[in-house]
Order: structure tokens, then C-alpha cells, then sequence
């Protein structure tokens, strides 16, 4: 539930770039192994950005496909158009390989997509071309701060899709609420839901949850009804208006996936001072930021690495597309790798750089 994968069970997971640094969450464990080579495929989920979100902090690739596309398995929510599984690889073509095979529509979900057209994903990979395409490109959408090192690099990446891919890129503006408030507002009712699901249970002790969680549940718990549907239904269509108004002149949009690199794993969450602006109010949830919103507009999107920071962390870019637009996000990742070799760098083995002693980066 958290943007960290840490557990009192079996510790926290750290990052393979740097152990001392989050790997992200809440998929965080795949998205540590996918990038240290343990695994060449991985699998998550995601509604504000717990996909994505991992797959930035590790430097792999992390699809959050379009709401309906890949069977949730006709569980207890089968109306949900926010949260969605999907692949965690090191590749685009692997993200695409699994999507082909698990995308799909299942009878016990009203809203699953029709079946995606035979060789559809393939055909969208094969020489990908982003020429003459129309890409905005928002620093922040809307709502800042975001690091420096990560800025820079997610503007390096917007001009080379031009530069470099054809594409015409432009800066674009948008109207999103905020983002902190509208997390809370949606989010924070499932809260006091899960913890009540966890109280009924034999030997609850609230003391094996993460502080923020008992504290979320609380801020549900003191929400009324009225202020949840509100959220869901008219804060809502504000962010769907807001992308909408973009896509009506562009082809997909770029934005950085957090507005941080990976941070030193703490209590918060998160970092509360970013380049030293102070992050207004919950950490824990700032870090998702940028990744919640499309989530809530039930657009694609997926991240690939852009580049690294000073320290050797992982930047990631976002690539969100409009309704529906899975194959056109996954092309355009794809052509930005196959002209880029951001996916080719692996940590070191042991998870220590080797200019502070560690071994050379790895082969796997």
C-alpha cells in the first residue's frame, strides 16, 4: 500500500543499484530482481503508480496497461478502473511479450477490453518510429518540486525524441487537482477498509503495520461519504478533462516517472526536502505523484530508464498515451531504447558501486 517495499516479516528490499536506497514500491521485490538478474520477467501491479513507480527507482521497464486489457482474475472489485497487474522487464520487447500473452477479456469483468488483433503488440515493435508524431512534454505536470538531476535528464530524454527520433516535441501545460489531496481523499477510505479486514483477524497487533498506513486509516475513517463520492466522480473528471485537453493535440506525453531518484530508506517514506524546497506534507505520498494521475484517467503509461544520476541512480521517464493507446506507449519506448543504451548498464554485482570498492558492473 506503500511506495516502499519494507516488512516486518522479511525486512526491507533494498535497491540493486544501491542497497541502501528504496527499491520502490509497492512492487518493489520484482522490480529489484528483474533489474539484479534474478529474474528476466517479473510481474506487479499498479493503481497510483506501484509498477512504475519500482521500475524507475531499479532502471528497468514497467507497464501500467490501459484498465480492462489484462484480466485481474474476477476478483472482488471487478468494476475497478484505476488499478491494473502487469510486466516488470528489462526490456521493451519483453514488456510487450508479456502483455501479449496475458492481455485479454475476461467474462467476469463488465469492463475488460476486447481482445487486442492478432500480432497487434508485435506489429507496434517492429521498427517503431515516433517521425512526425506529436509528444508534449511536462516537467512536473503542474504540481512541483521535482530534483534537479531528474529534470534534466527527463528534458535531455523529451529533446532527443526529437532530435534523435523525429518526433515534434513541445511543452505543454495542464490543469490537474492536487495531487496529495486527491490521494487522500480516494485512497484513504481503502485504508480504513484494509485495516478493518486485518483487526477481524485472529492476533491482529496494529503495531506490525507501517505507521502511515494506521494513519491513513485514520484520515478515511474520518471522511464522510459524501466527500468520497465527490472525489470519485467530479475530482475525477477533472483529471480525465485535464489529460484529455492534451491529448486533443498530441500523440502521447512525457513526463519524469518520480521526482526523485531512489532515497535512503527511512521512516517517512519518502523525502520531505527535495534540492531544498520542503515537500507539502506527506512524503510518503509525494513520491507517487506523477504517476497517480494518469492512473485516475485510466491512460497507458510505461517507464524506461533515461539515465543516471551523479551518485549512479536510475532516472525514470514516463511515457503516458491516450484511452486505450497500449501499443503506442510500448512503440515509442521502444524506439527511445533501441536508440539509446540507458537499458543496458546492470548494477554491480554485490549492489556496491565499483568506485566505492564494489565489483564491476555485471553481464547478466
Amino acid at each position: 500500500m506503500l511506495g516502499v517495499t519494507e516488512s516486518r516479516l522479511t525486512g526491507i528490499t533494498g535497491n540493486p543499484w544501491n542497497p541502501a536506497m528504496t527499491a520502490g514500491g509497492s512492487s518493489g521485490g520484482a522490480a529489484a530482481a528483474t533489474a539484479a538478474g534474478i529474474a528476466p520477467l517479473a510481474w506487479g501491479s499498479d493503481g497510483g503508480g506501484s509498477i512504475r513507480v519500482p521500475a524507475s527507482c531499479c532502471g528497468v521497464v514497467g507497464l501500467k496497461a490501459s484498465p480492462g486489457r489484462i484480466p485481474r482474475g474476477g476478483g472482488d472489485e471487478p468494476f475497478d478502473t484505476v488499478s491494473t497487474v502487469g510486466p516488470l522487464t528489462r526490456t521493451v520487447a519483453d514488456a510487450a511479450l508479456l502483455l501479449s500473452v496475458t492481455a485479454g477479456p475476461d467474462p467476469r469483468e463488465p469492463l475488460a477490453l476486447p481482445p487486442m488483433q492478432r500480432d497487434e503488440v508485435e506489429g507496434a515493435l517492429t521498427e517503431p518510429t515516433m517521425r512526425g508524431l506529436r509528444v508534449g512534454y511536462s516537467p512536473d505536470l503542474g504540481w512541483g518540486p521535482v530534483a534537479r538531476d531528474v529534470a534534466a535528464s527527463v528534458r535531455a530524454a523529451a529533446q532527443f525524441f526529437e532530435a534523435g527520433l523525429g518526433a515534434r516535441v513541445g511543452t505543454v501545460e495542464i490543469s490537474l487537482p492536487d495531487p496529495i489531496q486527491y490521494f487522500l481523499d480516494f485512497w484513504a477510505p481503502g485504508f480504513t477498509l484494509g485495516v478493518g479486514n486485518l483487526a477481524a483477524l485472529p492476533g491482529w497487533d496494529p503495531q506490525q503495520l507501517h505507521p502511515m498506513i494506521l494513519e491513513l486509516a485514520e484520515v478515511g475513517r474520518r471522511s464522510p461519504a459524501s466527500e468520497y463520492l465527490r472525489t470519485a466522480q467530479q475530482t475525477r473528471a477533472r483529471i480525465a478533462r485535464g489529460f484529455a485537453a492534451v491529448f486533443e493535440h498530441h500523440d502521447l506525453l512525457l513526463t519524469p516517472t518520480t521526482p526523485t531518484t531512489a532515497f535512503p530508506h527511512n521512516p517517512e517514506g519518502g523525502l520531505s526536502v527535495i534540492d531544498g524546497t520542503t515537500v507539502p506534507r506527506w512524503p510518503g505520498l509525494y513520491f507517487h505523484r506523477l504517476t497517480e494521475p494518469p492512473s485516475h484517467a485510466a491512460l497507458p503509461a510505461v517507464t524506461v530508464c533515461c539515465g543516471f544520476t551523479a551518485d549512479g541512480l536510475p532516472v525514470g521517464l514516463q511515457i503516458i498515451g491516450p484511452p486505450r493507446a497500449d501499443t503506442a506507449v510500448l512503440a515509442a519506448a521502444a524506439a527511445y531504447q533501441a536508440a539509446t543504451d540507458w537499458h543496458a548498464r546492470h548494477p554491480p554485482l554485490g549492489g556496491v558501486p565499483a568506485e566505492h570498492g564494489g565489483s564491476e558492473p555485471n553481464d547478466l
